[in-house]
């Protein structure tokens, strides 16, 4: 009788996926409150870099400026309080959100003509300027107001 032949199965090695420890992440959530730290203070001081910082935002957002650095360093502490140190969706949606729909809002309600019936700009910068004019030309002056700041309460 013939000896049969043991089969030798050789051992798959699983490798586990390599963990990250989270330094970029950490770098990022401290980007994002220096961030907001050097734009509020691009609002008082003329330094090159913060003052461009803060110039370039008003020009998006116009008034509305003043709560990004908030919604900036916002964005930064809940990217470090997170268990997987990334900012959650809804978070990120709500803060983008709340910005653009302050800006339409100032948009629209000081969006006005001049006696020769020319328009006016706002304060809402170009973000507002574009989304609040689009609204309001379909809605009508107050009631894209109040669509824009029920927005902005719900964004926020």
């Amino acid at each position: 009788m013939a000896k049969k032949r043991k089969s030798k199965a050789k051992a798959v090695k699983k490798e586990e996926p390599k963990s990250s420890s989270g330094f970029w992440r950490g770098v990022g959530a401290v980007t994002l409150i220096i961030a907001g730290l050097v734009m509020a203070f691009g609002a008082f001081i003329s330094a090159p870099i913060p003052h461009g910082f803060w110039n370039g935002t008003w020009w998006a957002l116009g008034a509305a400026a003043i709560i990004a650095p908030i919604a900036f360093i916002y964005l930064g502490v809940s990217k470090f309080i997170t268990e997987d140190q990334q900012i959650p969706l809804h978070k990120a949606v709500g803060a983008i959100a709340m910005l653009v729909f302050f800006a339409s809002f100032l948009h629209v309600i000081t969006a006005s003509q001049d006696a020769f019936g020319a328009a006016v700009s706002g304060r809402g910068g170009e973000v507002g300027k574009v989304i609040g004019n689009g609204l309001s030309g379909a809605l009508g002056k107050v009631l894209a107001a109040l669509v824009f700041f029920l927005l902005t309460i719900f964004a926020g």
